[in-house]
């Protein structure tokens, strides 16, 4: 890849596509009480259920790995996010 190339790569503003990136999935919830308010379509690849089966799903009850994440997460008084802990996590599934 050129120079030039690569700049333009660093200039492509991802968070705005509207995309989950084939590698990844996106899987939100509720703060109040932990339960699944949003997911991508591809969320079965990882997860072995379908984004309509998931809403309304405790995050404990889908992966007591999540859980402890989630546990992990810190907002501020706005509720907005503001600090993360990093751990890996693998949440692949088997057929």
């Amino acid at each position: 890849m050129s120079e030039i190339e690569l700049n333009d790569c660093e200039k492509e503003q991802l968070h705005l596509s509207g995309q989950i990136q084939s590698f990844g999935a996106l899987i939100g919830f509720s703060k109040t009480d932990l339960t699944v308010s949003h997911a991508s379509e591809n969320i079965e690849t990882f997860l072995g259920k379908s984004a309509v089966d998931l809403f309304g799903t405790k995050i404990a009850d889908i992966s007591e790995q999540l859980s402890m994440i989630v546990a992990e997460l810190e907002f501020d008084d706005m509720n907005r996010f503001v600090t993360r802990n990093i751990m890996p996590i693998s949440m692949g599934h088997s057929n």
